[in-house]
Formats: structure tokens, sequence, C-alpha cells
């Protein structure tokens, strides 16, 4: 469409502007519903008093009548959408004539009950717009499936509600409907995005049906003070329904219940699966409610309870923190085992899940909006960000990594673009993964269920997603692993209990927390409800329900008191705007800049200056190391048609060898490493061979001798390969699953020595083989290279002290232990075949062991000032002492080496 005409279509005069048209649209319905206006009666509040499994049995008695109930919460809705525009369709006056026209069975379950809509379910007759202005109009003539069963069941549709444009977003606002406000405070959001619902059910509404991609049910539960439960996949109808992203299946949506209460929420979920769900829906598991299952865990005298306390991206705010520890110290009360967990990491689950949901591109959702339609601002980020020209969103990564030195928001936008089918499937089966990985997690813990925060902080102030964009791990993680997952409130924000605390500092947190954390203010925020996430395991909808029970039994007097809301929050200062602060999650900064630009590519000359390693020097001081791999190699099995990925290639000996094999057939190998002058070495050496099948990579300057982590050397080269996302290089066999063999010699204890590296560096090393490949390494292992690396570090640490030269010691070296649970338990999809360390006492090259620590100590020695002749000192000092000790009775001088090898394969 011509742009100036979408604009004109969206925004025109009455007649045809679909906004003004909605908006006018159900204000003329509300105030047609005269008898809705009027003050609650006695009868009105012994309704509102009562739970619906009651109200049930007083409409199969005939004691109360449909339309009495329609009624009251009709009230509730009027009145609540007074206060929050939670409302969008408002579907009672039609209501009253689908509870006297036979079209809802009032012998179901649900006889009776209004229930409220989220506004992408279909009800026939009506829009199904989702915010967006290109919808409106597009109502069908018969209701969806899950209406259909609500109404068999006896339920009565009644209003839809407010909601987020995209249903990206921990907000409701759209150009359609307008904003929809937290009836606690109606200066904060009541969540996303199925806002309206918790709006409407904090007002006192009672039962109502939202989606949940990623945590969509489960944050407005929070955000608002009512109960929620995130079904897994096939539990719940899913059929009937308008959504902004038809087709995405990276995280699936699911569609779940939201209660006033507890009670509701188990009765409500019960007689949905009691209507046998799967005969109105294909998607549907023929899984019948399993009442044994409730009753066992109502009943069950002692849990194991799994506390995961954070999600490693954004620590929960002292609000949250409390509400975890008042159910945590409940259970304990009631004699059950509290256990700390540690499980697969969370933030990979964010990596994972953030890619899939938008895989697209964000070009879905963007294909309904009109020009000039308002976007969320935190779905506008995403999507600018996803469409950001690569070279500077490269360029952004580098600077949130390296001048800003913050690797979890560098992690996630590093490969935030639209991914190919091909990518789609790499991630897919990386999800999978991940999902097997806390499968096996999960039965080694021996937990029964998780208590969480369900956010890290209370309800996000109107507009603050464009901070809070990303701190949706605690929540979307259930997702991507398609969890049973439920809230309910426990407490309220206390102005005094929940301050930050003095020594507290914004700018020491990472882009995502720092977001997160600028929204967070506990005296604006008094009063906001604070909910707690009960976690079980896929298809657990029974038991998670029950544990709920447990859960607000155990707390007793200090669970949440429920009661409508009827003042406004606190509202006697705007909301502080902490200016000193910058968010690195916002749209991406001015350091693109021509200046920026040149501060990176100097900074990177400067890397490139210091390369610790030289071919020459490697062959003088370390040229055993290549020619004492044999049983490694062996292991490793070169066969002529593998493809062998080399991860710390050195200067080449071995590839060479390797090549030799492989140019017997259609084998080929790839070498990687951070040292341009190694990769220089081994580029010569396999053209020397005369070999055209091994290829090299790592032009670019590294940060530690052999890390194969780098910034760019100069602004013409290709981005850097990075041993922590290999799959992320531009060689387009890294591109996906390529790999027959993966191969490491002496160069793991260099790239593991940063904290946390281990499981980025096997799982990129995984991803990039073939189902069935193998992994053979060998690197130092505990106790290698003990006498060089105590002298060298002490004659250092006389110098600049022990702290110092402990930071700068440059190696780790793990047992047998540490690597086999890393690689089969922490990282997953490996099996390990076989796994020793071995002692291996090495003569010292001709370079004699000053060749040696010259060359392998260098990182440590440069911790010594070179003023006055210092480090020539320490030198000396070292080698003095080092000549000594590994003298050989006879001749030369003997470095003990311990190797630690490893066969893996990829399962």
């Amino acid at each position: 469409m011509v742009y100036p005409f979408d604009y004109l279509q969206h925004r025109r005069d009455w007649s045809d502007n679909p906004v003004q048209f909605k908006q006018s649209e159900r204000a003329d319905r509300i105030r047609r519903l005269t008898a809705y206006h009027g003050p609650f009666s006695a009868q009105d509040r012994q309704i509102l008093d009562r739970p619906i499994e009651e109200l049930v049995q007083d409409v199969h008695k005939t004691v109360l009548k449909p339309i009495d109930i329609l009624k009251t919460y009709g009230k509730v809705a009027l009145k609540a959408h007074e206060r929050t525009n939670c409302l969008t369709e408002v579907m009672i006056a039609d209501a009253e004539k689908w509870v006297g026209d036979g079209s809802i069975d009032m012998k179901g379950p649900l006889a009776g009950i209004p229930v409220s809509l989220k506004d992408t379910i279909v009800v026939g007759g009506y829009d199904t717009t989702v915010g967006f202005s290109s919808f409106v109009g597009n109502k069908t003539p018969v209701d969806g499936p899950v209406v259909r069963l609500l109404k068999d069941a006896g339920a009565v549709p009644y209003v839809k509600t407010n909601l987020p444009i995209t249903l990206l977003s921990f907000e409701s606002t759209n150009d359609v409907w307008g904003r929809c406000k937290n009836p606690h405070n109606t200066r904060y959001s009541p969540g996303g995005s199925t806002g309206g619902e918790s709006a409407l059910l904090a007002m006192g509404g009672r039962i109502g049906i939202g989606s949940d991609v990623a945590g969509s049910v489960r944050a407005p539960a929070h955000f608002s003070g009512c109960y929620s439960l995130r079904c897994s996949t096939g539990r719940w109808p899913k059929l009937g329904f308008c959504t902004s992203m038809p087709g995405q299946e990276g995280v699936p949506s699911v569609y779940s219940p939201m209660t006033r209460t507890l009670d509701d929420l188990r009765y409500f979920t019960r007689a949905v699966v009691g209507m046998q769900p799967w005969k109105y829906d294909y998607s549907v598991h023929p899984m019948p409610w399993k009442a044994d299952t409730e009753k066992t865990w109502l009943e069950k005298p002692r849990f194991r309870v799994g506390v995961m306390r954070t999600d490693g991206v954004v620590d929960p705010s002292p609000a949250c923190r409390r509400a975890l520890e008042m159910v945590e110290e409940a259970l304990r009360k009631e004699g059950h085992d509290i256990v700390e967990v540690d499980p697969p990491s969370p933030y990979e689950g964010l990596q994972i899940a953030s890619l899939a949901l938008n895989a697209d591109g964000c070009q879905m959702f963007s294909t309904f909006f009109r020009t000039g339609e308002w976007n969320d601002p935190g779905a506008a980020q995403m999507k600018f960000l996803m469409n950001l020209a690569s070279p500077l969103r490269y360029l952004y990564y580098l600077w949130v990594k390296y001048v800003r030195g913050d690797e979890i928001w560098a992690g996630l936008v590093r490969d935030w673009r639209p991914q190919s089918a091909f990518e789609n499937w790499k991630l897919v089966a990386r999800r999978e993964a991940y999902r097997a990985r806390w499968f096996t997690w999960w039965d080694s813990a021996d937990v029964d269920f998780l208590i969480t925060p369900p956010n890290a902080t209370p309800a996000v102030p109107h507009d603050g997603m464009k901070d809070a964009v990303s701190s949706c791990g605690y929540t979307f993680l259930f997702n991507l692993l398609d969890y049973t997952a439920g809230v309910l409130p426990v407490t309220h924000v206390d102005e005094k209990l929940d301050q930050l605390p003095g020594n507290f500092n914004i700018n020491k947190l990472n882009g995502v927390a720092r977001g997160a954390y600028k929204l967070y203010d506990a005296e604006d925020m008094h009063g906001l409800p604070v909910g707690v996430q009960v976690v079980g395991r896929r298809l657990e909808e029974e038991k998670v329900l029950s544990i709920m029970k447990r859960v607000e039994d155990a707390l007793g007097d200090d669970k949440y008191k429920l009661s409508a809301c009827k003042s406004p929050g606190k509202t006697r200062r705007v909301h502080k705007k902490q200016r000193f602060l910058s968010n690195s999650a916002s749209l991406v900064p001015t350091v693109l800049t021509e200046i920026a630009l040149k501060s990176l590519a100097a900074q990177a000359m400067a890397e490139q200056k210091q390369d610790k390693w030289s071919s020459e020097a490697y062959q003088h001081s370390a040229s055993f190391v290549p020619k004492l791999a044999t049983k490694v190699v062996q292991w490793l099995d070169v066969q002529k048609d593998d493809v062998i990925l080399d991860v710390g290639c050195g200067d080449g000996v071995l590839d060479v060898e390797f090549g030799k094999i492989l140019a017997q057939g259609n084998g080929s190998l790839h070498g990687i490493d951070a040292s341009p002058a190694m990769i220089s070495a081994a580029k010569k050496a396999v053209e020397g061979a005369g070999l055209s099948n091994c290829e090299f990579e790592g032009t670019l300057a590294s940060i530690h001798p052999r890390t194969v982590t780098a910034v760019l050397t100069d602004t013409s080269s290709h981005p850097v390969l990075d041993a922590t996302r290999i799959t992320t290089s531009q060689t387009p066999a890294l591109h996906a699953p390529t790999f027959t063999k993966a191969f490491s010699n002496a160069a793991l204890h260099w790239i593991l020595r940063p904290p946390g590296s281990h499981v980025p560096v096997f799982a990129s090393i995984r991803d990039a083989l073939l189902p069935g490949g193998t992994l053979a390494l060998e690197m130092g292992g505990l106790g290698n290279v003990a006498e060089m690396r105590t002298a060298i570090i002490m004659a250092v640490a006389r110098r600049v002290g022990i702290q110092k030269a402990i930071a700068a010691d440059p190696w780790f070296f793990p047992d047998e232990e540490w690597l086999t649970r890393v690689l089969e338990e922490e990282v997953g999809g490996w099996k390990v075949e076989r796994v020793e360390r071995e002692w291996r006492p090495t003569t010292a090259d001709k370079g004699g062991v000053e060749g040696w620590v010259r060359l392998m100590g260098k990182e440590l020695l440069d911790a010594v000032p070179e003023e006055g002749g210092q480090r020539d000192e320490v030198v000396r000092e070292i080698v003095d002492v080092l000549r000594h000790v590994c003298k050989i009775p006879g001749d030369g001088e003997m470095i003990s080496y311990v190797r630690l090898r490893c066969l893996a394969t990829k399962l």
C-alpha cells in the first residue's frame, strides 16, 4: 500500500477511521448497558464473594439464575474498565441473549460463569483486532473452538480484554483500544500481553483466558495480583485465535487460565480439561484430568523444593527476593527440604528463546502495521536491532562487549538478526539439545518442583519496556522448556522493606539488568503486588496446581490479602527519571560514529601488536608439543573423507599430517587460532606441503594468547571467530553441523581460563559437529608444569603481590572428573568415550627452561613492569631456580607435563 494513503486510512475521519470507529463502538455498547451502571446490590456482593464451584452448583439447582451472575460481573467489568481501560469488545448485550436462547449448556461444569477472553480469541460476530487497525472488520460468523468448548461447558463469554500490539510486551497498549493501566497504581502497567485480563481480575473479575509465549499470563498475574497457570503445549486448546505471529513455532504460544483466586484456578482448569478439549482441537493431547495425581501432591508429606534465586541475567529486586524468601521460609517451617539449584544456564535459554521467537526478523508482525501506527517501544527496539545492517550490529556488539565490558547484552545482540531456514533448523536443534540437558539435570537434582521469581521487578511503569524488553528470563525460560508453571501473589511492595541497599551501583550491572533496575523504585512502587512462580515439568498441570495450594496454605496468615482494587496507588509524585543512567539495551547508541570507529580500530591495532606468539619462538622452545601428541592423534583416527575442525591449530605441524591423509579422499580441515603469527605459519606449512584441503581462520588480534576471542585489527577485516561461538563465523563450513571430527591439542588450557567459558566453548564445538561426530582433545591436566608455574608465580608475586600474580596466571588445568561432568551434564549432548590423565615428563627444547619461561610464561611476566630491568631480573631468578630443580643428571632439563586427554561423541 502507498504509505500516505496507508497513514490516512489509519487516522482519518470518523466514518472510515478504524481506530476512532472501534473506540466509539465500545463506548456506545457500554453506554447502552444502563442496568450495569448502578451500585452493587446485596445479591451482587454475595455472588462476588463465592467461588465459581459454588455458583455452578446453585445454577444446576436453579437456586441462582445465570443472568444474575452475568449482571454482577458485568458491573465489575464496566467499573474496572472505567479505571483501567481493560476492555476491548464488550459482548454483554449478546451474552444476555446467549444465556436465554440455549446457546450455552447450563448443565456443564462452568454453568452460568462469566468468562473474559483475551482479545486474540475468536468470538463469532466480533472483531479480533489484536490491537492492529488493519484487523478491524475481520469478524467471523462462528465461534472458534475454545469458545464453543466454553459455551458447551456452560461458561458465558461476556467481554474481551486489552493487550499490546504485537503481543511482545509486558505492557498492554495499542492505538485501537488505548493504554491499559494497573488498578493498584495507574502509572504502571498491569502486565502483558494479557494485561487487560489481569487488570479486570484484580478489580474483581472471576475467570479469564490468556495466551503465554514469554510469560504473558504469568507476568500480568505478578504485576496485578492474581493467579495464572502456564499450561504445557497440548493440554489446552490453541485453535480459534488470532495472533501477530502466525507460523511462529520456535517458542509455541499456549492458551491458559487466569483467575482471581487459586481455588477458582484449580476448578476452572479441571473443568476445561474435563470437557475433553481434544474433541474440539486436534492439537490437544487426549489426556484426561489426573485426579489421583492431584490428590497425591495435595497429601504428600514432604517435598524437595528447588529454589532458583536468579536467572543469571537480572538478579531479583528486593521486593521479589523478599516474596521468594517468604515462600521458602513458609515451606521450611512445614518441614519440606529446601534445595539450592544450579540448572543449565538460564542465560543460554534466553539467547535461544529470544532468537527462536523472532527468527523471521520481526517481519511477520510488521506486515500488519499501517504507516504511523504506534508500536510498543520494546517491540520497536527488537525490530530495529533485528534489521540493523550487519556491520553496524557487529560494531555495536564490539562496543558493548569490549568498551562497556558487558558480556550479557553483547551475547544477546551478537546474533540478533533474521534467520535463514537453514539457521532456523539449527536453532531448533539447539533448543531440543537444551531441553534434553534440563531433562537430565532435573532427574539428577531430584527436586519435586522449583520456586522462582516471576520477574526481576514488580510492574513496570508505562513505556518502561523500552528499557526492560529483555528482562523476561524468569518466565521465558519455561516457555522454551515447555514446562508447566503457575504464579500466585504473595505480598506487596513495601517502600521501607524493599529499598535498594545503600551500596547498590546500577552502573555495575549488565545492560539487561540496568534496563530493569532503571525502573525499580520501592517508594513509587509501594503497594504493587509481588508474586512467586511455581514450576513443574512438562504436562504437570495437576501437580503444579496442587503445589500452589500447598504453598498458599503454608503461608497462612502471611498469604496475599485479596480485595478488589478501589483506591488509586500513591500519586504523590511522578516516577523519577534517573538521568544519570544509560541503558545499553536501548537503541544503538551514538558510539557508532566516526570517532568510535577510529577508537575501535586503534584499540584493535594495539591488540594486534600484543600477539604473544611467534612461530619461531614456538619452534625454538615448544616444538615438542605437536610431536608428543601421538596418543590423541590415534584417538582422532583421521580417515580420508573426514571433515575436521582444529580448535587452536597453532603452527599447523599436525594439520599438515592430517591434510596428507585427507588428500587421499574428499576430506578437508578447518583450523582456527587467535594468533595471527600462528595462522600465518600454519598457512605457510600447508602451502609448503602442497595441500589445498586445509583452511585457517583467525587473522584477528587476540585478547589472550590462546583464547580464540578477538577484536578488529582493521575495519576491512571480517568478523571475529570466537571459540565460544564457532558457528557465528562467516566461513560457510561453520554455519551448520558440518564436521565429522573436532580436534584440539595443547590449546584448551588457555581457552578455558576465563571463568564460565567452558560451556559456550564445548557447546559451540558440539554444534559444529554432525551427530555422531567425535572430539579428540589433549590439554594440560591437573598438576601440569607445576614446578614451572610455581616458580613464575612466586617470582612475579614478590614484585606485584600474590593477587595480581594469580590474576595474570593464564592457565586452567582440570582433572578427568571435571571434564566429564562439564561435557555430559553442564553442556550436554556429549558422551565421553574415554578420558585419562597422564604424567609425561618431557625434556626441554633447545631453548631450555629459559625459552619455555619467556614463551609460555609471557602473560605472567607482563605483570611485572619493564622499568629498571625488573622483568629481566625476574626471568633470571626463575631460570636459576628451574635450572636447579629441573636438571637432568647428565644433560638437559625436564619439564613435568601432565596431559588430560578425552574422546567424546556428539549425541
